[in-house]
């Protein structure tokens, strides 16, 4: 699948396109509403302000307040609408797609101060009802309202002097221009407007659409801001309920609209539409430009290849400015011939008024001419006088006659210009641009000719013509101080002297007032340091000639006296001399910088003004202290309309500002005149501590300048507020983006503990239930095996087939539940001895099975106990069975359960099974469960070092001699008949009986315990508890003449007869 094709944008418009889209889709809800209380969150606005921001102020006017319709309006701040030149009215409709922003947003506010500042138009950006809370034709009402409030002179209070309400342009962009062209033909078919009268319309992409998907649409998918599930879901919060996107509100030249419409309005006005490469929208905009064609409407379309849906609002881009131009030629165009066409004789114009010296009317003798606008509005009469035609052949193409402008094109003629008179005798001449075609024009007016000076007055020159002007100077004072400095310099009888404007700067040197002007002796009084050195050597080289003492010769014979003669010769000579010297210093650079610099100076720098004087107040100071800068040329300080690209450089340019502007002190010492070398010096030294300290001064003095400009200038103050509120509404932003990403992480954690609790709840009822189940299981086999004990305690009683308390505990330990309940259930009802079989076949399949398992043990295995008494052997019964069930836990596998329970820590799924199958043994998760709580609890205390002894115990040695008989044998009395006995009765004994190895006799009865072997065993057990590490071995050490299964056995029928004591005493 190929990728969509990516315009060519910056970095910077990328990231604010993306954040418009993150925007729009944040705020729209699924369910066809809008989140505006978020959106007042993210939409970054701006108040109007009555202070000039840039050449346009601005100002909130309210239409109808129930409703919620008013508009901003923006004027130019400058005196072109006092001076009486109306301007055209732009009534913009701004986008967003029915359903977001308004003319407070940052951006449409951008937009519209642009368009009044260029266009030099009033711009009227209405804020209509939104969608989907105002579906269809709500925009479409504010419009006509808006209209109609102008028509009723609602501009009253907002100048309407500099409206020009017959001139209205209706613009808009995306959904904007949609409205623009509706309330255009709304208005266009009403009747009974007194002012508002249609241009033309501007529309910037309008949004128009349809079922249909074009072209674009489907190759432009995943566009920034327009994309078709974005159009799709604007079009059904804006059109009617149920209505699809061919309504003629969308598709505005479909065969439902043309149905429900019909013809386009006859007094529908000019259309200008505006395309661009990269819109998905372009398709429909250009269908709308060919339906407008082809029903006889005039329309123009503008196409911009790499332009993207809204790009006007970036100014970053070159497309938004010949957008600019474009829009500005299409206004001018229709609001000339607009004014042309209501210019008259006897009614001024936007051209001036006619001169006051012309009549209002040219003689009665001349003859009738008929004048015809282009638009052929109206006619007027002109009368021409015929001699005068006459004398100028009739042949030119342009005539401007009687303070009139006419042209003459095919036997018609049209006015083009006025030539203005004035008092003062200055003629000024406005015409239209569209005569400047290269034809010859030719100008006559019946008002006197003046003489006019080929330089404006500057500099001194024009502080002695406002003093002048003011009468505060007179003729003869204003005159040079000799007319011996003369020049032929055309134009110099016009040029005020600068002579008699008092010195404000520094002196020119030591000796002060005595130092003659350098550039009014060479006649550059007018110029001075603007003089090039060409101008320089020329003058010298024309004033040289003109007062060397041979060409004064006639001058000193004129004179009649001897002595009066050589006093003109001696001034003549002094004055050459001075000529001469001036050369000489002005030639110099070093020298004429010096000079320069101890011209005549305003140092004075302003510190505070209005800040509607601001230009006036800091521009002049600017350019006078530019004349000081090393690099020129010199940027200006502009207007409210200046770039602040170029207000920065100004401001960076007078910071790091280089002056070649010496300073000379009146103090300084005169090098020639010292006495010696060193002397020299140190006046070097001293006069260079004086100049360095004047530098200082002077760079002070001009970072004083610059500094009070910066804060006053209302460019930096307006940039700073709109810093301070971009920088408080990303700070909100940020807050909010915070807020959100802590109630996500809130409520993610809240969903987290939420199943981690149910996860819990689950095992715990799993574990209880578990725990009840075996709870009861374990209840029903004690009530089994008391069931089983209570049937065949009479059978043990009576001994029959051997029955003993051993066999039926076995049973009853080695039998599980079932097996249990059905020999019960088999015994009860039946005879003794019938349940003596019973029990007998039980005992015996009990054997058998547990042979097949590999589980029983040998009977006839002997141990010795640690105090050297013959040990009993281990019983190889049931209870033998059950106790072998309980593997011991080695080493290794301790180790392992360890390192397991590391690795596999808590929160682990399925953690024990994992840890058992780490392990590696076999072992079930009940044995890991149960060592984790005992073996793994062991603490290395001092029962290692009975470990310890166990391991390294030797066996006692047997003696195989019948010599060697224990203490207690001794006393019973032994022969040989006896001993018979005893081993013919041995041979035929009970399995459960067993020998010592060594040949000593065993006790008679090994179940029967003594009181004192009682109390030695709950001693033991007592002392060493549960946690103790070899216990039972521990415990059988403990207690004298019983092993280890013997105590465990003991300890059991112990504890069964406490728990049958309870639940009979129950």
């Amino acid at each position: 699948m190929t990728q969509p094709p990516r315009p060519p944008l910056p970095w910077t418009t990328r990231i604010s396109v993306a954040v418009a889209s993150a925007v729009t889709d944040a705020a729209r809800r699924s369910n066809g509403t809008v989140n505006r209380r978020l959106l007042s969150l993210l939409d970054a606005r701006s108040p109007a302000s009555a202070k000039p921001h840039r050449g346009v102020r601005s100002a909130d006017v309210v239409v109808d307040q129930a409703r919620d319709i008013w508009f901003r309006l923006f004027a130019p701040s400058d005196s072109a609408a006092a001076a009486g030149e109306p301007f055209p009215v732009i009534v913009f409709f701004h986008g967003g797609g029915f359903a977001f922003l308004s003319p407070a947003s940052r951006a449409y506010e951008a937009v519209c101060r642009r368009i009044c500042r260029e266009i030099r138009a009033l711009v009227i950006s209405v804020n209509y009802r939104l969608a989907p809370e105002n579906r269809y034709p709500a925009p479409y009402e504010d419009g006509t309202d808006v209209l109609r409030f102008l028509d009723r002179g609602g501009l009253a209070s907002a100048d309407p002097a500099a409206a020009d309400l017959s001139c209205c342009f209706l613009a808009g962009d995306s959904a904007g221009a949609n409205i623009a062209h509706h309330v255009a033909r709304r208005w266009a078919a009403g009747a009974g407007w007194e002012r508002v009268r249609l241009a033309g319309m501007v529309l910037i992409q309008p949004f128009f659409g349809g079922e249909e998907r074009t072209e674009a649409e489907l190759r432009l998918t995943g566009m920034p801001l327009v994309s078709v599930e974005r159009t799709d879901w604007m079009w059904r919060a804006f059109l009617p309920e149920g209505a699809d996107r061919d309504h003629e509100a969308a598709n505005v030249f479909g065969t439902r609209a043309a149905a429900a419409a019909g013809k386009l309005e006859a007094a529908l006005p000019e259309a200008m539409v505006v395309v661009g490469g990269f819109d998905p929208l372009q398709d429909w905009q250009r269908r709308y430009y060919e339906g407008l064609r082809s029903r006889g409407k005039a329309a123009r379309l503008v196409e911009y290849p790499d332009a993207i849906h809204a790009f006007y609002a970036f100014p970053e881009l070159k497309q938004a400015a010949a957008l600019m131009e474009e829009i500005k030629r299409f206004v001018d165009a229709h609001h000339c011939d607009d004014n042309i066409e209501k210019t008259s004789f006897d009614t001024p114009s936007r051209y001036g008024p006619p001169s006051s010296h012309a009549p209002a009317r040219p003689p009665k003798e001349a003859e009738e001419v008929r004048v015809a606008t282009r638009a052929s509005s109206f006619d007027f009469v002109a009368r021409l006088s015929i001699a005068c035609v006459c004398s100028t052949g009739l042949g030119l193409p342009r005539l401007i006659l009687f303070g009139y402008a006419v042209s003459c094109r095919t036997n018609s003629w049209r006015v083009i210009g006025f030539v203005m008179g004035r008092h003062e005798g200055t003629l000024l001449l406005t015409y239209l641009a569209e005569i400047q075609n290269g034809e010859p024009l030719f100008f006559s007016s019946n008002s006197l000719p003046v003489k006019a000076c080929n330089f404006e007055p500057a500099g001194h020159a024009f502080h002695s013509a406002a003093l002048k002007l003011l009468g505060l100077c007179d003729e003869e004072d204003a005159e040079t101080d000799g007319q011996s400095v003369q020049s032929d310099d055309r134009g110099q009888e016009y040029l005020p002297s600068s002579d008699s404007y008092g010195s404000k700067g520094r002196k020119k040197s030591s000796a002060g007032s005595t130092q003659k002007d350098h550039y009014a002796l060479l006649g550059l009084g007018h110029l001075r340091f603007l003089a090039t050195e060409e101008q320089i050597r020329k003058s010298y080289r024309e004033t040289a000639l003109k007062h060397h003492p041979d060409k004064q010769a006639a001058l000193i014979l004129a004179e009649e006296t001897e002595e009066a003669r050589q006093t003109k010769k001696d001034e003549i000579e002094s004055h050459f001399k001075d000529i001469q010297e001036a050369y000489e210093v002005l030639i110099d650079p070093v020298k004429r910088r010096i000079y320069d610099s101890t011209d005549e100076f305003d140092d004075d720098i302003p510190t505070d003004c209005a800040p509607q004087d601001f230009f006036k107040v800091f521009g002049p100071a600017f350019m006078r202290n530019g004349r000081w800068s090393v690099n020129q040329p010199v940027p200006p300080l502009g207007d409210d309309n200046t770039s602040m690209e170029d207000v920065d450089g100004f401001y960076n340019f007078w910071y790091t500002f280089k002056s070649w502007r010496e300073s000379p002190h009146e103090d300084e010492f005169d090098l020639e005149q010292a006495e010696s070398r060193d002397h020299k010096r140190w006046m070097e030294r001293q006069n260079a501590k004086l100049r360095e300290k004047a530098r200082k001064e002077e760079h002070a003095r001009v970072r004083a300048l610059v500094d009070n400009a910066y804060k006053k200038d209302p460019r930096i103050l307006s940039r700073k507020e709109e810093e301070k509120a971009e920088k408080k509404r990303k700070k909100e932003a940020k807050i909010l983006a915070r807020k959100l990403q802590e109630e996500e992480a809130a409520r993610a954690a809240e969903e987290e503990r939420q199943q981690k609790e149910e996860q819990e709840r689950k095992m715990a009822e799993a574990a209880l239930n578990q725990k009840k189940i075996k709870e009861k299981e374990k209840k029903l086999l004690r009530k089994e095996r008391t069931r089983l004990r209570t049937l065949s305690a009479q059978l043990v009683s009576e001994n029959l087939l051997d029955l003993s308390e051993d066999i039926v505990e076995s049973i009853c330990m080695s039998f599980d539940l079932e097996q249990l309940k059905l020999l019960c259930d088999n015994m009860e009802g039946k005879e003794k001895m019938e349940r003596a079989k019973l029990l007998r076949d039980a005992q015996g399949g009990n054997s058998s099975d547990a042979m097949k398992k590999g589980k029983t043990t040998s009977f006839q295995e002997l141990s010795l106990k640690p105090n050297g008494t013959v040990a009993d052997a281990k019983v190889g019964g049931p209870l033998g069975n059950y106790e072998k069930k309980e593997r011991p836990w080695g080493k290794e596998e301790i180790e392992m359960l360890r390192k397991g329970m590391q690795k596999y820590p808590k929160g682990t799924s399925r953690r024990w099974e994992v840890i058992s199958e780490y392990i590696g043994t076999g072992r079930s998760v009940d044995e890991i469960l149960k060592a984790t709580k005992t073996v793994l609890l062991q603490k290395p205390d001092s029962g290692k070092a009975f470990d310890s002894f166990l391991e390294k115990r030797k066996p006692v040695q047997t003696i195989s001699s019948p010599l060697s008989t224990r203490l207690e044998t001794e006393a019973l009395p032994v022969d040989g008949t006896h001993a018979a006995s005893s081993r013919t009765s041995a041979g035929n004994q009970n399995p459960l009986e067993v020998q010592a190895s060594n040949g000593v006799p065993a006790a008679v009865d090994q179940d029967t315990w003594s009181e004192t072997q009682e109390r030695a065993l709950i001693q033991a057990l007592k002392t060493f508890p549960k946690d103790v590490n070899q216990r039972w071995e521990r415990v059988a050490a403990a207690v004298p003449g019983k092993t280890m299964i013997q105590c465990k056995k003991k300890f059991a029928l112990m504890k069964e007869s406490f728990r049958s004591k309870r639940n009979t005493n129950q």
